[in-house]
């Protein structure tokens, strides 16, 4: 991924996010077919009222100590603060042994984040579920504009499983630890009362979808780079 006088990297992020769009096209049934799976699961999960059982139970006399683990969690769960400082990590480790794979990892968890993080918040202010610690009758309101009522789906799940699904696909020896990161977070949106099971369950679909589909993208870049140059050599 080494930059070139004739290279225009806007153009290629517009390259990268059209090769998404593809990817989605080519996988469309899977992807309406999951999204419907996991939004029946979502919908149970809230009708049945595990949700609210689960909400009520994983408050119920929290050591003090946890709830400061599970708030730091949270706070470092942030996409501008660990996620992102991991990702740069992974980026100048990727230049500095000539990998290319840990640079786009990097690049398409960064782009994977950041989509399906704003996509989530589209929807948290579309849908409006009032959050657990309300202690309010579930359901949606519509058109929410105070955060107090944008719980689904959670938006720290979804970009920090956008963001470790980016690279899990480009690099899953270091993706593997940015799932547990991923896995943690979610645990403390719910631990502090702030989500439901089913807001990180929709959470982690929709990073896993949108860190996906960017991740294939940067890689049939890559590997079309790679064609070319071992062209020109021969």
């Amino acid at each position: 991924m080494e930059t070139t006088s004739k290279t225009v990297w806007w153009r290629v992020v517009g390259r990268w996010y059209a090769e998404a769009g593809r990817e989605l096209a080519r996988r469309r049934r899977t992807v309406i077919l999951g999204g419907a799976g996991v939004l029946a699961v979502a919908l149970a999960l809230a009708w049945s009222g595990v949700d609210r059982t689960l909400a009520d139970r994983l408050v119920e006399a929290r050591p003090e100590g946890m709830i400061r683990f599970a708030r730091n969690v949270s706070k470092w769960g942030e996409l501008h603060l660990a996620p992102l400082m991991a990702l740069g990590l992974l980026g100048a480790l990727g230049y500095a042994n000539g990998r290319a794979r840990w640079m786009g990892a990097a690049v398409a968890g960064v782009m994977g984040g950041a989509t399906a993080g704003l996509v989530a918040l589209g929807l948290k202010a579309l849908l409006g579920r009032p959050r657990p610690y309300l202690h309010m009758a579930d359901g949606l309101t519509w058109f929410a504009h105070h955060n107090e009522h944008q719980s689904f789906p959670s938006g720290h799940t979804t970009h920090c499983f956008g963001v470790a699904v980016g690279v899990l696909v480009l690099a899953p020896r270091w993706g593997l630890g940015f799932v547990v990161g991923a896995g943690l977070v979610a645990w403390s949106r719910m631990y502090l009362g702030s989500h439901y099971l089913s807001d990180v369950v929709a959470g982690a679909a929709l990073g896993t979808l949108g860190g996906g589909v960017l991740a294939l993208a940067v890689r049939r870049w890559l590997n079309t780079r790679t064609q070319v140059e071992t062209t020109s050599i021969d």
